[in-house]
């Protein structure tokens, strides 16, 4: 038995040892390869390939390895910060001929995909005489909502257009909790902050109805007078192929002058042969986002050399939490130091603050407003919101200049909320479990799961909640030159798309981050700037190293779960939430 034993460590001890050893091999592997890429010439005759397949985060980072070790990210990848500055330089560089969108996915926000499709129309502007033309094997409606900008709109011949009209679900879970006997038990301010209604109830609230229809009558609005001005067909035409649901398949799509006609994919490169101007396929050389990335970014303005100004970007993604953020997440301790660095920094002459956030706890925004407040009274502070800027994530961004939003960000919500669970029942009813003890005080035992709150606990934290209110909406009347009355009553909790937020006064203007940044170098008065990025990516050990137990759970989450993986994620991360929340209602997802 002690042999077997022994062997059996070997054995282990050995496949441990060789897991270790490939995967040191696959990153250093990952990282010669991509020296070698990035050390290419571009070639002189080239375009801009947009392959919209994997999440996109708005700063980028790291994405998945080749050798798709576990689920681990081991290779570069753009984020729409890059991708909205690789366009942005093929307009100047005569390499480019043009840009070609393969849309077989698109996984980002509506803002986020607005934001390109801005770019995507400057670029069209700004030079007439390069192309931009879309494929795809099927389009979704986000993605086509981006398609449609091109000057080329094409399909596969067996392919699909999905194109029915925006919807959005709510899963409610009070039922079940009633059934295993675990009590909600909620705290909150506003009546539009219905981010603990599915814990509470078993159908949409009239409240949250109401700025449910309005925020996505909002959205879909904006996409359809986009698509009609590009595509020449009127808003009226468009709502009635949604309705009747006129697209059921490719023919329907050119028949009804969605797309301009239909490719398989071997056409679709002898396409991009003669737009490029190259001889034949070997001489097709796309170039993405990523190897472009690799090349410096063009200073702005006149001269030459490396400017000393600079205009950081500050980039906070995720829910915010206390401690450190991990480019998923928003951290208060990373993103107070981000914003401190570039407030320190003599040559960073104006801060580019990207919120891209449903918020989270209070506390930690509170302490990202700080640091936001204290670079506004020093330097030019401009927030630009990506999806979502909502709760929270509007508490952080209350100190800036002026807030640039696209029209489909979804912002305001400014609401808090508190929401413990009482497992009684589930303990003592469905599990045979009684718990008692002892305690020093009156309120030693407060927050304790064992049993329901008191009247007198109930109330204690229904007064830190109405503080916390009493404070953002202060805070946000401060920022906007508001009365604490106006603030409240558009406030309450209640969701607003940026179409509608700037008639409010919520935001300043609508724009993405590439406007931000122009619009906060002028106001600051630098002509000639650099633009840099906070915080600094992080190199691909330590993305390894950070990403070898996370991305591997979460690939087998999503393997594991397929759709009812957000609806696990929701609950998970309701039972994690300590403190008061400024969080946006539930995770809203528009399709």
């Amino acid at each position: 038995m002690r042999f077997f034993k022994v062997v059996m460590a070997t054995f282990v001890g050995l496949i441990l040892f060789m897991a270790v050893v490939s995967l040191i091999l696959a990153l250093f592997v990952g990282v010669a390869v991509n020296q070698s890429e990035s050390s290419e010439a571009i070639a002189e005759k080239t375009f801009l390939h947009l392959k919209l397949d994997q999440e996109i985060t708005d700063q980028g980072g790291m994405a998945a390895s080749p050798l798709d070790l576990g689920g681990l990210d081991l290779s570069p990848k753009a984020g729409l910060f890059d991708l909205l500055m690789a366009i942005e330089r093929a307009k100047e560089d005569d390499r480019v001929k043009g840009i070609f969108l393969d849309l077989s996915a698109v996984p980002i926000g509506m803002a986020s995909v607005q934001e390109l499709r801005q770019a995507l129309a400057e670029f069209k502007q700004e030079q007439p005489d390069k192309f931009v033309v879309s494929y795809a094997d099927y389009y979704s409606q986000k993605a086509y909502y981006l398609a449609s900008v091109a000057d080329k709109v094409y399909l596969n011949p067996q392919g699909d257009l999905e194109f029915r009209g925006l919807a959005s679900e709510v899963m409610f879970f009070t039922g079940a909790l009633e059934k295993i006997g675990v009590e909600p038990q909620v705290i909150r301010h506003g009546k539009f902050k219905s981010a603990v209604e599915p814990f509470l109830l078993d159908s949409l609230s009239p409240e949250n109805r109401e700025q449910m229809n309005v925020f996505m009558g909002a959205i879909w609005n904006d996409m359809l007078a986009a698509i009609s001005q590009s595509r020449g067909l009127s808003t009226e035409q468009l709502n009635g192929y949604a309705d009747r649901l006129a697209v059921r398949g490719a023919k329907d799509a050119v028949e009804l002058r969605l797309v301009d006609q239909l490719l398989y994919r071997d056409e679709l490169r002898a396409e991009l042969v003669a737009l490029v101007g190259v001889a034949s396929l070997d001489d097709l050389e796309p170039l993405s986002p990523e190897r472009y990335s690799e090349e410096p970014l063009p200073r702005k303005g006149e001269g030459r050399g490396l400017e000393q100004d600079k205009v950081a970007v500050v980039f906070a993604y995720g829910e915010i939490g206390m401690g450190d953020g991990d480019g998923s997440t928003i951290g208060a301790a990373t993103t107070a130091r981000d914003l401190r660095e570039a407030r320190e920094d003599e040559h960073v002459k104006a801060i580019v603050f990207r919120v891209n956030s449903p918020g989270g706890s209070a506390l930690a925004s509170d302490i990202i407003w700080r640091e936001a407040r204290l670079a506004a009274q020093e330097k030019v502070l401009v927030v630009s919101m990506g999806d979502l800027a909502a709760s929270g994530g509007y508490y952080i961004a209350a100190p800036a200049d002026t807030i640039l939003a696209s029209p489909t960000t979804l912002t305001g919500s400014i609401g808090v909320f508190g929401l413990m669970l009482s497992a009684q029942k589930l303990l003592n009813e469905k599990m045979g479990i009684t718990v008692d003890g002892v305690s020093t005080n009156a309120m030693s035992g407060i927050g304790s799961m064992t049993r329901p709150l008191t009247a007198e606990e109930r109330a204690y934290f229904q007064e830190s909640v109405e503080q916390t209110y009493s404070t953002f909406i202060g805070l946000v009347a401060e920022g906007r030159g508001m009365t604490t009355a106006e603030v409240d009553s558009i406030g309450q909790g209640r969701v607003w798309a940026g179409a509608n937020a700037i008639e409010l006064g919520l935001v300043d203007a609508f724009g993405g981050m590439t406007d931000a940044i122009e619009l906060a170098a002028k106001m600051a008065g630098s002509e000639s700037y650099r633009v840099v990025s906070l915080p600094a990516k992080k190199t691909p050990y330590e993305m390894v190293m950070e990403q070898f137990g996370a991305s591997a759970r979460a690939a087998l989450m999503r393997d594991e779960l397929g759709q009812a993986g957000p609806y696990y994620h929701e609950l998970r991360r309701v039972m994690e939430l300590e403190g008061i929340q400024a969080r946006m209602t539930h995770q809203i997802e528009i399709r």
